[in-house]
């Protein structure tokens, strides 16, 4: 079960690349390299039949044809090397167009939909950096290298039986006085060991799989933890943490300690028994027609063409033992795999053309030039990415409706509350929203709002109730809610308390999430708008810049792609949180004079910015809220 299961997920993952109708010089590739195999096969049994006439030579003391044999065998060897080192080099490209598939695939899908951040949410599956960057090369390699080896070794199998069959002649044995006639008894004495042999590897070493997976879970564990002191270093710094996080590191490399221990010891069982199995092999081919040489059935020549066929023979029967570790460590890889592929297919996602776009689709013929720079045009954000930093809402376009449909929703639950506000012709409607926790444990209840262009709405209430959940509900990031709302324009940003700043030039994060270059007047007019004046002069300069600059100058970075951007409808989480009062409400007023005709839906905790708001909703909790 645990192999058909395997098998499965590996057609799940392969199938995207092999089935496309657009692969088929990756077909052709494929089929020139088990070419190239099947012809080195096929030059390893001329170089077997050499090796009976090499051999026959030797025990004849016949030196007189040993100058062609030699020609000959150097034309083999030429051969050999040649496909042997094509193969090799074409494999390694058929691998990385294979792998380039698979990593821009499970990027877009990870990417898409919001899914890197829905995962979080359900704390699944753990270290997608490790599947993405690793574990899909080693997919790609693994399976092409044990793919060409199986080729190759069952295409020795079918040149080789044939030949050891006629080699074993007919062979007498008697049991208990019945004397039995054995045709291709050589044959048989290599499958009796092949299978002997793939039964013992199998008892010995079936518990690497799992071991193998406990491997990539904590060393993936370990590096995670290690990238999280560097990201934090400076709060660990502050709260003089070291010590915690050197006994953390600890926990998480004695986890690696004891799955490396079991690993090696279940290892060292297997390459025992691989050790002896193919000391064993070398010997058993010679003492199986030894009898037949002795009794001057077969010249030494034959004998020793015999054992070279034996031995690839049983190299054949054999592949599985072989084989038997790669065969572990490739099952482990498209477990991991095919667990994150489908933990991204339960999520409650619409499946869209283009899984890495908005939603939003009501402007599609002015989006096609939003990517041309950060301008201040209608569609600069129709595109949009959504991300941790400036965050372009799926927006709904039209009578768009959305529904809450996660496993843990209460369909029956009971209307808490209503905030409305009637304006003109609503941007945003929100109808009867009820959001819970992912494990169904209710924040909010009916809540009823409307909101028209140019409102400043301020939604208020103690903190944990569920504000911000309300804003990732109508960002897209949010499944689990019952209810419906809509947002009737395109051109929306999402600006959270924790600003992203990729690390790249210090364009391309106030251009961010546009890729692109950006107008330099307008960007440095931006900067000097939000008071980065100083930093005009490095627009080009490559920096971590989450770490260059502090928590307010980040916030005030968002605020700027804000003005750049201009959007309809603006919506804002604690987005001067990290600023003095003063330079917050500033901010504040900044945005409402460059945007006077959009909608702006804030949470703000300040006093001095929550006066600035035209309108506001206060929230309260559900009554069975945690």
């Amino acid at each position: 079960m645990e192999v058909l299961k395997t098998l499965a997920g590996f057609g799940r993952l392969a199938r995207p690349f092999w089935l496309s109708r657009r692969r088929w010089p990756e077909w052709l590739l494929l089929l020139f390299i088990v070419g190239l195999t099947l012809f080195t096969v096929r030059v390893s049994v001329w170089i077997l039949d050499w090796d009976q006439r090499f051999y026959d030579a030797v025990a004849a003391f016949d030196g007189s044809h040993m100058p062609s044999l030699i020609v000959e065998y150097a034309i083999y060897m030429a051969l050999i090397t040649l496909c042997i080192a094509s193969r090799e080099w074409l494999q390694k490209v058929l691998m990385f167009r294979w792998r380039t598939h698979l990593t821009s695939g499970l990027q877009r899908r990870w990417l898409g939909r919001h899914r890197q951040y829905r995962l979080q949410l359900r704390d699944e599956p753990d270290n997608p950096d490790q599947r993405i960057a690793e574990d899909i090369w080693l997919l790609a390699d693994k399976s092409l290298t044990l793919f060409f080896s199986f080729i190759n070794n069952v295409a020795k199998l079918s040149a080789f039986v044939a030949i050891l069959w006629v080699s074993s002649g007919v062979h007498s044995v008697s049991v208990g006085g019945i004397t039995v006639m054995v045709h291709g008894y050589l044959v048989w004495v290599a499958l009796a060991y092949s299978v002997l042999s793939t039964g013992l590897a199998h008892w010995i070493g079936h518990r690497l799989q799992r071991l193998n997976v406990e491997r990539q879970h904590r060393e993936a564990d370990y590096r995670a933890t290690l990238l999280r002191i560097r990201d934090h270093a400076e709060q660990i710094a502050f709260y003089r943490g070291e010590r915690t996080e050197y006994g953390r590191l600890k926990v998480r490399y004695a986890a690696i300690r004891d799955n490396w221990r079991a690993l090696i010891n279940r290892e060292f069982k297997l390459s025992t028994f691989s050790a002896a199995y193919v000391r064993i092999s070398l010997f058993i081919p010679i003492f199986a027609a030894l009898p037949l040489y002795l009794s001057r059935q077969i010249t030494f020549g034959e004998m020793m063409k015999a054992r070279a066929a034996f031995t690839r023979v049983q190299d054949g029967f054999g592949w599985f033992t072989d084989s038997y570790r790669e065969l572990i460590e490739w099952a482990a890889v498209v477990e991991r795999l095919d667990g994150f592929e489908r933990a991204m297919a339960t999520l409650d996602a619409p499946q869209a053309k283009n899984e890495v776009e908005s939603v939003a689709n009501a402007n599609a013929n002015a989006n096609a030039n939003a990517n041309a720079n950060a301008n201040a045009n209608a569609n600069a954000n129709a595109n949009a990415n959504a991300a941790a930093g400036v965050v372009a809402a799926s927006a709904m376009a039209g009578t768009a409706t959305h529904h809450g449909t996660e496993a843990g929703m209460d369909k029956g639950a009971e209307a808490h509350q209503g905030v409305a506000f009637a304006g003109t012709v609503p941007l945003l409607r929100i109808e009867g929203l009820s959001l819970r926790t992912p494990d169904g444990r209710p924040l909010l209840q009916d809540v009823q709002l409307e909101a028209s262009a140019g409102e400043w709405v301020l939604l208020d209430g103690e903190s944990g109730i569920g504000k911000s959940t309300l804003l990732r509900t109508v960002a897209g990031l949010w499944p689990w809610y019952e209810g419906n709302f809509r947002l009737d324009t395109a051109r929306v940003l999402f600006v959270p308390q924790r600003p992203y700043l990729p690390q790249d030039s210090l364009r391309a994060v106030l251009c961010y999430p546009q890729w692109g270059h950006g107008d330099d007047d307008r960007l440095k007019a931006a900067l000097a708008q939000v008071g980065l004046a100083r930093l005009q002069d490095s627009l080009d300069q490559v920096q971590n810049w989450g770490r260059v600059l502090s928590g307010g100058e980040q916030q005030r970075i968002s605020l700027a792609r804000v003005l750049l951007v201009r959007p309809q409808a603006l919506f804002l989480d604690e987005a001067t949180g990290q600023l003095d009062p003063q330079s917050a409400a500033a901010m504040v007023r900044l945005l409402q004079q460059a945007l006077p005709g959009a909608l702006c839906v804030a949470i703000s905790h300040q006093p001095e910015v929550k006066a600035l708001f035209t309108r506001r909703a206060v929230l309260t909790a559900a009554a069975d809220a945690p």
